[in-house]
């Protein structure tokens, strides 16, 4: 039996997790799961990882492995053991700009309410832009801190090879870094292609009606300069 990389995926919400398997499913010789720890029952979940992770290495693959967010896991104590004795890969995902990622979190909610999926396929139509309270955004906002500081103090506690991907690179030096993941995992280099497409302008002034107004809202705050 030839040996496939494992890995894992660890995400707090948008922030490309569901761009980065879609391009890694492109990849022959790559098994992307998605969140699939969400859909089984607490004492089911080891048993679905240590499957998906022998059959990649039985199937010849080069790596194998799927994404999840903390809270859908059903023991973290349990999970890093199990991710240690298989010897995993961690690729934590995350976002630099905390503002956008607010934004995408509260338009992903928006399109789960207009088409029942949470990320937007290639050619669907771009959500219209809304006008955001700032009692709504400061609250998101302190949601998204607290799961980016869960995650990333979890994956300080795992003593396994790992990488940190941002959505800005993502977006703008796709190739670039596809390229450095698949070298992670061990992967052949590839073009790799995404069924993925971005739900919310990367330009807030287009995707919120009264961004202006928040921005002014947020002067002499950290985040101000994230609109």
């Amino acid at each position: 039996m030839s040996k496939a990389t494992p890995f894992v995926i660890l995400f707090p919400g948008r922030t490309g997790s569901s761009w980065l398997v879609s391009s890694l499913q492109s990849h022959p010789m790559v098994q992307a799961e998605g969140e699939r720890l969400v859909q089984l029952r607490p004492r089911s979940q080891p048993r679905w990882i240590r499957r998906l992770y022998h059959r990649a290495a039985r199937a010849g693959l080069r790596a194998g492995g799927f994404k999840t967010k903390l809270k859908d896991v059903w023991d973290l104590d349990a999970f890093r053991t199990l991710l240690t004795g298989h010897g995993a890969r961690v690729i934590v995902m995350d976002r630099r700009n905390t503002v956008k990622l607010a934004v995408s979190t509260i338009n992903a909610r928006r399109l789960f309410e207009a088409t029942g999926r949470w990320n937007r396929r290639a050619g669907d139509p771009v959500l219209p832009p809304f006008t955001l309270a700032e009692a709504d955004l400061r609250r998101v906002l302190a949601e998204c801190q607290d799961r980016q500081r869960q995650l990333h103090d979890y994956a300080a506690t795992l003593p396994l090879p790992g990488i940190t991907i941002h959505y800005e690179d993502l977006l703008g030096t796709p190739a670039e870094t596809m390229g450095r993941v698949l070298e992670f995992l061990g992967a052949p280099p590839m073009p790799l292609d995404s069924a993925v497409a971005k739900n919310t302008d990367d330009d807030l002034s287009r995707a919120i009606l009264n961004a202006a107004e928040l921005q002014a809202a947020f002067a002499g705050e950290p985040f101000a300069e994230m609109f």
